[in-house]
């Protein structure tokens, strides 16, 4: 009787969470870099919890590459449709018995993730869509992950209609690239409880943000916040930012350092940081300054002010010879 009313919630979740129509489906898996200009905040915001879903392992890996092999057989194309969801859910047909018993277990823990997870990733995706495609795309095999993980959320709720929302675009791997990938970054239980004692750990030594904000030399983190778990951010840890400093694309806002990213890719509040050249991708600038100033900005702070030195002297020269 409790095995029934377990399996009744997890259906429900599962139907909630899978209810996405082709729109929204297409905004939590886009096929195509978005072509708008995010907002700087959506840099603070944490992506990786999004694409790291329960994965299946093992016998039950093998059997969902072969049948999804299967599936595909008949694509010739380097990125091939993921299969919808009437072909997929067939997989609890076709499967070998003794595989079920761990389908539908991952199943399970698949779809109360994705009933978690599902709201806030739609938010996300819609308000940052640039670094979302962009935290989506930086492993190759995530998009097809996460694809696995919302259809089997479907096949959970109950077998969907023909022509089921969750057939999205191309796969950006095969399934044997998807099982090659899962080999190599399964973590054991042991481990994943070693790395999690760890992370709960260091959190407990940083101060829990306020506001949203975290890293830098603030030392905040979102780790028992009100505001999600968060990863390290891309707020600038050491008062560098942008494209000039090694490239490493770090901003300003809440870094301790200064708001603006200047042309020469330091953090501050000044007018040589917030004026003409501030780089308004890494942090707050000033507007009017910077549609007057056109510049590009020195290959080194250091050249810029050997160049203004050397500057100097000329005119002193000049001055000493007139």
């Amino acid at each position: 009787m409790a095995f029934r009313k377990s399996f009744t919630l997890l259906s429900v979740l599962a139907a909630r969470a899978a209810a996405l129509d082709p729109s929204s489906l297409s905004v939590i898996l886009p096929t195509a870099r978005p072509t708008v200009t995010d907002n700087w905040y959506c840099a603070l915001s944490a992506y990786s919890p999004y694409f790291d879903p329960p994965k299946p392992t093992g016998s039950l890996l093998s059997a969902l590459q072969s049948y999804g092999s299967k599936l595909q057989e008949s694509c010739t194309e380097k990125r091939c449709p993921y299969p919808d969801a009437t072909s997929w859910c067939g997989f609890t047909t076709a499967a070998p018995t003794a595989a079920l018993p761990a389908y539908n277990s991952y199943a399970s823990s698949a779809s109360v993730w994705w009933a978690n997870h599902s709201s806030s990733a739609m938010n996300l995706a819609q308000e940052c869509p640039y670094y979302w495609y962009d935290a989506m795309t930086d492993i190759p095999s995530t998009p097809g992950w996460l694809n696995m993980t919302i259809i089997n959320a479907e096949c959970l709720a109950g077998v969907p209609a023909p022509g089921s929302s969750s057939r999205i675009g191309s796969a950006s791997v095969t399934f044997s690239t998807l099982s090659s990938l899962a080999t190599t970054s399964a973590k054991p239980s042991s481990a994943a409880s070693a790395s999690s004692s760890i992370a709960t750990s260091s959190a407990a030594t940083k101060k829990i943000s306020t506001d949203g904000t975290c890293g830098g030399t603030s030392g905040y983190t979102c780790e028992g916040s009100e505001f999600g778990e968060c990863m390290p951010s891309k707020i600038s840890p050491d008062g560098s930012c942008g494209t000039v400093q090694n490239n490493n694309g770090w901003i300003c806002p809440g870094s301790g350092f200064g708001d603006c990213c200047s042309t020469y890719g330091w953090c501050g509040n000044e007018a040589d940081h917030c004026n003409g050249g501030c780089q308004t991708a890494y942090g707050t600038c000033n507007a009017a300054a910077n549609a007057l100033t056109a510049r590009e900005a020195p290959s080194s702070p250091i050249e810029s002010a050997s160049t203004r030195v050397a500057a100097t002297m000329t005119t002193l020269a000049a001055t000493r010879r007139s």
